[in-house]
């Protein structure tokens, strides 16, 4: 088979067999033979060898590390053994759509000279997920049953990345919903010896595309569903600072820009940032930026939920890099909020006690055009909603009106 009509999907994994077995069953249930699986078990004991043995596909491969490493050094490992020209990375508790590898290479086929790709993400929320036991789908509102693809300016991809209008999760990271050819990971390996040089490595390898091709490709098409579970790392270990989270950072040899503090309860942009300037050390950046402007976006993004962290993280930035709080404060309150969400649909389908079980749901929503219902139901439900809040608040300014013109009449009686 011509290396490049093979998709190398890895699947870096530790002591989660339980969520390994369905994240597996969505790969090996596509029908399309141009799939390399490659299961990289993160030294973890012998139930997740057993799990893949029991799916006997020709397809699978599983490798093994000698010792417990860190998450890049664990994703470089497994990058390693990838023989495929088109690679991505899911994670074990995510999962592929049905016919997920023969669209992509529908996509790809008809855009020979393009080396990335962006897909939407679908979210799954596993049962038990933040103790919610009632397994949740999270869906973009794209109505078009003719999905696009479309060619995207990486520079500005970027800026707006940089600019706080979008999240990495719009850049063709080389994770669940993105899509790399081999090219770009041994044009950066050239340079940096080593592909992943951050402790986040979707943030990096999205950054990394968009520094090294002037053009992405962006579908339509689901090919991937995002599971959230008790497993999920990343943004817990940045939230939290539990046992396991610092784990999650010392593990890795990969260091922390020491100017941005130590990266936990790291706000995403400062995160971002960090990843931006390990990759402008080795190549050149369409946009400009600084540690004030990701600290100003850092305070424009939080919530309710997570201002107190984000104040404090920003506070002992302010410390270690001799800057007024005060200062970067006063910006965030005179700057808008530009940052853009994809609208979605929230589905509650208890049936979905699985990534398999979401993948196989969602997948019937949109051939039978359900999907259709839902979505234009959702959004008639916000307009409803919006109109009540209007005519309630017209019916104040109204009767507030009458109370006026009755005190003017007894006024002037």
């Amino acid at each position: 088979m011509n290396d490049d009509q093979l998709l190398s999907v890895i699947v870096p994994t530790c002591d989660r067999h339980d969520t390994l077995k369905w994240c597996l069953e969505t790969i090996t249930s596509q029908k399309d033979q141009r799939l390399e699986i490659i299961v990289s078990d993160n030294f973890s004991s012998p139930e997740t060898k057993k799990v893949v043995d029991a799916l006997n596909d020709h397809r699978l491969r599983y490798i093994r590390t000698d010792q417990r490493l860190g998450m890049p050094e664990h994703w470089e490992f497994a990058l390693n053994h990838a023989k495929g020209n088109w690679i991505t990375f899911i994670g074990d508790d995510d999962g592929l759509m049905p016919d997920a590898v023969q669209t992509f290479f529908t996509i790809v086929s008809k855009h020979p000279d393009q080396k990335a790709l962006h897909s939407p993400k679908i979210t799954y929320n596993w049962p038990g997920f933040n103790g919610i036991n009632t397994p949740m789908i999270f869906v973009p509102e794209i109505l078009s049953f003719q999905p696009k693809t479309k060619i995207c300016p990486s520079s500005y991809a970027l800026k707006q990345l940089i600019n706080g209008i979008t999240d990495y999760r719009e850049l063709p990271s080389l994770y669940t919903g993105g899509f790399l050819h081999k090219d770009i990971i041994l044009r950066a390996k050239n340079v940096t010896d080593q592909f992943f040089l951050s402790l986040n490595p979707d943030i990096y390898s999205g950054i990394m595309a968009c520094a090294l091709e002037k053009t992405f490709l962006k579908t339509d098409h689901f090919l991937t569903i995002s599971g959230r579970s008790s497993y999920s790392t990343g943004h817990t270990a940045r939230r939290t600072k539990t046992i396991e989270d610092t784990t999650f950072f010392n593990e890795s040899n990969i260091d922390f820009e020491p100017e941005l503090g130590d990266g936990f309860k790291s706000p995403v942009p400062i995160f971002t940032y960090e990843t931006y300037l390990k990759i402008s050390k080795f190549f050149e950046m369409p946009i400009e930026t600084s540690i004030q402007d990701q600290m100003v976006i850092s305070l424009i993004h939080m919530n309710k939920n997570n201002q107190d962290d984000v104040c404090n993280y920003i506070k002992k930035l302010c410390k270690i890099n001799n800057i007024a709080f005060d200062d970067i404060k006063k910006r965030a309150e005179q700057t808008p909020n530009g940052l853009k969400h994809q609208p979605r649909i929230r589905i509650e389908f208890s049936n979905a006690k699985t990534i398999k079980d979401a993948c196989d749901y969602i997948d019937r929503l949109y051939r039978s055009r359900q999907i259709l219902f839902l979505i234009i139901r959702h959004k008639a439900l916000i307009l409803i909603k919006k109109t009540s809040k209007n005519i309630t608040a017209l019916s104040k300014k109204l009767r507030n009106l009458k109370t006026f013109r009755k005190l003017k009449r007894k006024l002037a009686g």
